[in-house]
């Protein structure tokens, strides 16, 4: 064990890595531990039952045999930069996840288990692949990512980001009817050329500002650990609503080429 001076009482303000303890005897502090490590330091003689044990939220200094006697059977480690820590329930891993205490990426074990998952697989984070979300936005415009871009945020916890990523729909519907309701019916070019332009430049700008910066937030925070969702259904609901959209267009169009006497 290592000595610290991170903390001299009970009443300092000391920063500790959460679900971690100091550890004193007399005058002696080591630590911060797990609570994992103080049961081995424990079983090892290296931490004596009657030492005293102080963590982030303690009023006071507590015995290690009392903190010894209250740790769970059941739950997870979790391992973080190389620290474990724990071990704590699946919904006190999920509250950790959204103060920003642990992260997705981090992995965690159950109590009694060598196996060690990524914590987005034990919170069974499900989510769409965000490159495929890209390319069948090539298909069915990028109201379809935005769409599947945003529920992926919610399901990730950032609400705020879930809500900037909806605004890609409106200049897309713009786009959508514009292309659908008035470029038939003046000059060819004069109106589709800028129409078409308009669409691709929305079209890298929503891949640039939405679709890649979660692309790259799942690689690199997830290391794309996570479940995928399957897109049978998105794209299922995506093919009735471009043939519903395709199908009023047809109608409206021949309704006003009979009033304009065009048929």
């Amino acid at each position: 064990m290592g000595h610290t001076d991170q903390a001299k009482t009970a009443g300092d303000q000391a920063y500790i890595p959460v679900g971690t303890y100091l550890i004193r005897r007399g005058t002696d502090q080591f630590g911060p531990y797990s609570l994992e490590q103080i049961n081995q330091y424990v079983a090892t003689g290296s931490v004596l039952s009657t030492d005293l044990a102080w963590t982030t939220g303690f009023t006071d200094w507590v015995s290690v045999s009392s903190l010894v006697a209250q740790t769970p059977t059941e739950g997870f480690y979790v391992s973080r930069n190389g620290a474990v820590t724990g071990p704590y329930s699946q919904e006190q891993i999920r509250g950790f996840v959204a103060s920003g205490n642990i992260a997705y990426s981090d992995m965690a074990s159950k109590v009694g288990s060598s196996e060690w998952i990524p914590v987005s697989v034990l919170l069974k984070v499900e989510l769409w692949n965000p490159d495929h979300c890209g390319l069948w936005s090539l298909l069915f415009t990028p109201i379809f990512g935005a769409i599947l871009v945003s529920l992926n945020w919610k399901s990730l916890g950032e609400i705020k980001r879930a809500k900037l990523a909806l605004i890609w729909i409106l200049p897309v519907c713009v786009v959508l009817l514009i292309a659908s309701f008035v470029t038939p019916f003046v000059d060819s070019k004069l109106a589709n050329t800028p129409v078409f332009g308009f669409s691709f430049l929305i079209l890298l700008l929503w891949y640039g500002f939405s679709q890649y910066p979660q692309a790259k937030f799942v690689k690199n925070v997830l290391k794309n650990k996570y479940i995928a969702k399957s897109e049978l259904k998105p794209v299922g609901i995506a093919v009735g609503v471009v043939f519903v959209w395709i199908l009023i267009v047809l109608v409206l169009y021949f309704a006003v080429a009979m009033f304009l006497g065009v048929v």
